[in-house]
């Protein structure tokens, strides 16, 4: 029985008021599209109406007349008051809101008052049938006027959908995030570590190839090159072009290769991303990128390359970097800029040199090729111990110790550990000293890896060079550590 009961107080009234409730609670709090607020608005005012209706179908029609006129009189009043209103508040536009619900509640209701009475007069059946004629032909027209409107729209729509993919450079580049664009293309982008440079490189090809500049390794017969999980390889030349300023190195680690694209196919205004590590190891963790557009392209007749230009600068330690679109398609090698310019060679050039080198003769005709020759003097002895360490081939260095008072109670292994961290060693002086033939004066610099930072450091003194058993040893060396040298130390 008490079920019964609460089922009949829960009728189609309150069902509709709780409607109107929730209505305006969510046109108040929540934020919602303007076309979901009308037309479900629109249905509820539609819903009172019937419910209005029921109960004042009876009522004399002129007299629901009067009423609806003075309801919306009053209502547009408190409106136009409102719309003058200076800076309205949310409070001021949700009773605007209210207001015009109301009055659309009311003359809907008059509608169906005005039908209802035309059918209860069978002598009003023609203007009825004349009335509800009109009224199909006017939804026919705004139907077909909305079809056109929404025609327009999407004519318009299309228009600018396509000014915005000319603008970002195609369908392509507008769906891509440059988030994940960056993400990927760093993951392919690599530090070139050298005595006397340091730049940057990617991967090509899945086999380890690394595209750089060539004047990163000119004068590093054996570059370093650091991945993005800091790890350290030595890498091999594979080919040099001096004059297009460009190389080719080769290590076997296994990291993802940057994904090709064609230079020719982009065009001046496209945004560009440039990659790379500027000013060397001095500035440490993951590439730098840059974000700019293309300026124009240029061909250089004397290295038979074509430069993309680009209003991104690129600074120091950036050379060889890859430039990219915004989906992450190389189609430049960055390779020299000042303020406000970048140029980078187009990947389509690099290809036709890349076969160039691959087909010559002489693909290393421009590397320095280093010679060792540790009897010959004791200047070129402990040159060749240092160049040994820079090659990495720590046992041949060890050698030209063995039977010296320097490493007379010392392992090999023991000895090596010293170099674990050591990425680079560079003699920057070497000559004979004036009063002893068998003494040796330099200057040297080292760069280590100590916490996934690059450490500089400088050095000089000498080594004491002896022959032992018709070979020339380094004996006994006395070096210190010079901190923060004037730059007179490296061109005295």
């Amino acid at each position: 029985m008490i079920i019964r009961s609460v089922r009949r107080k829960w009728n189609f009234k309150k069902l509709a008021f709780l409607f109107n409730i929730l209505y305006f609670l969510i046109v108040f709090f929540a934020e919602i599209p303007e076309n979901l607020i009308y037309n479900s608005g629109f249905y509820i005012a539609l819903l009172n109406s019937v419910i209005l209706f029921n109960r004042i179908k009876k009522t004399r029609l002129a007299e629901i007349l009067v009423n609806v006129f003075i309801i919306n009189t009053v209502i547009w009043f408190i409106l136009v008051n409102l719309v003058y209103t200076e800076k309205p508040s949310e409070i001021f536009n949700f009773i605007a809101f209210v207001l015009v619900f109301i009055s659309l509640t009311s003359i809907i209701t008059f509608i169906f008052s005005l039908i209802y009475k035309i059918i209860l007069t069978k002598k009003y059946q023609l203007v009825f049938n004349v009335v509800v004629l009109f009224f199909m032909i006017v939804v026919s027209i705004i139907l077909y006027k909305s079809n056109i409107v929404n025609k327009q729209i999407l004519e318009i729509s299309v228009d600018r959908l396509q000014l915005l993919e000319s603008k970002f450079g195609g369908e392509k580049n507008l769906r891509c995030s440059e988030s994940n664009t960056i993400k990927k293309v760093r993951e392919s982008v690599v530090r070139i570590i050298g005595g006397e440079a340091e730049g940057s490189g990617f991967i090509v090809s899945d086999d380890g190839l690394i595209l750089t500049n060539f004047h990163v390794i000119e004068f590093e017969p054996a570059p370093r090159v650091m991945f993005p999980d800091y790890s350290i390889e030595l890498a091999k030349i594979i080919y040099g072009d001096k004059n297009a300023d460009l190389a080719v190195l080769k290590v076997t680690k296994k990291i993802p290769a940057i994904d090709w694209g064609n230079s020719d196919e982009v065009e001046p205004a496209e945004e560009m991303l440039s990659f790379g590590f500027p000013f060397g190891g001095s500035l440490g963790g993951e590439a730098t990128v840059k974000k700019g557009y293309l300026s124009a392209k240029r061909n250089i007749q004397d290295q038979g390359v074509e430069f993309m230009q680009t209003d991104s600068t690129i600074n120091p330690g950036m050379s060889g970097g890859p430039m990219t679109t915004v989906c992450g398609e190389f189609i430049g090698i960055n390779t020299l800029g000042t303020a406000g310019i970048g140029m980078a060679i187009s990947s389509n050039s690099f290809k036709n040199k890349y076969f160039e080198m691959k087909s010559s003769n002489e693909p290393l005709k421009d590397i320095i090729k280093v010679e060792f020759k540790p009897d010959e003097s004791p200047v070129e002895a402990v040159k060749a111990f240092y160049n040994y360490i820079k090659i990495r081939k720590l046992d041949k260095a060890f050698e030209l110790l063995q039977g010296g008072e320097f490493n007379k109670d010392m392992t090999f292994e023991n000895w090596k550990k010293g170099y674990e961290s050591n990425l680079d060693t560079s003699v920057l002086k070497v000559e004979e000293d004036p009063e002893n033939e068998n003494k040796v004066n330099i200057r040297l610099s080292t760069k280590d890896l100590i916490n996934d930072q690059i450490v500089y450091k400088f050095f000089e003194g000498w080594w004491e060079v002896k022959k032992v058993e018709d070979h020339l040893k380094l004996w006994q060396p006395k070096i210190r550590e010079v901190e923060d040298p004037s730059w007179l130390w490296f061109y005295e």
